[in-house]
């Protein structure tokens, strides 16, 4: 159990607002995620991904079946050791995993899926280091897949992540809807499909 936080010390979270949330960008306008470019690399997913948007992260490459991300790590990302915390890394590498499991442009009524993932860290990164994700899907057998992500910073591998996806219905991803305690069928398949 963690320690409660210091009473004469505001909790570092509760002043903590995405980077240049208010500053005028060359970018389009996102309601809640990622600011896309007008020109250059876009992944409609991140549009309105909250946590890419929070971790500042930029796209670089944007293709089917393979992506590339950066972000700046801020000191909010760091851990009692002053070092990046694995879960920053984690969730740059997962959005990269993401963004090469679904196609940039495409929107066929499903979404892909992690089913699993595990990651290796390399060696620790600090606040103002920036890293870059490079995925790389590596396997798709019907609606299962592989994609190997790479963390580096300055060329150097920081982590080394591997995903396991699903593709599903779009709307077996979708937030449940409030007005159905059940929570609706998310085990439903399409027709001819294990």
């Amino acid at each position: 159990m963690s320690e409660p936080a210091h009473p004469d010390q505001p909790s570092p979270t509760a002043t903590v607002e995405p980077p240049d949330a208010a500053a005028p960008s060359a970018q389009s306008a996102s309601p809640r995620g990622v600011p896309m470019p007008d020109e250059g690399p876009r992944h409609r997913m991140l549009e309105t991904d909250r946590c890419a948007g929070w971790l500042g992260a930029e796209v670089l490459l944007a293709e089917p079946g393979r992506a590339r991300l950066t972000m700046t790590l801020r000191p909010e990302m760091t851990n009692g050791f002053a070092i990046a915390h694995g879960g920053m890394i984690f969730a740059l590498a997962d959005t990269c995993f993401a963004m090469a499991c679904n196609d940039p442009d495409r929107d066929d009524g499903t979404v892909t899926v992690a089913s699993g993932a595990d990651i290796t860290f390399l060696r620790a990164t600090r606040p103002g280091d920036e890293l870059v994700a490079e995925a790389v899907e590596v396997a798709r057998t019907g609606r299962s897949g592989v994609v190997d992500v790479t963390v580096t910073c300055d060329d150097e591998p920081v982590a080394v992540f591997r995903g396991r996806s699903r593709t599903v219905p779009a709307a077996s991803a979708a937030p449940a809807d409030p007005a159905d305690p059940a929570g609706g069928d998310r085990t439903a398949q399409t027709p001819g499909e294990k």
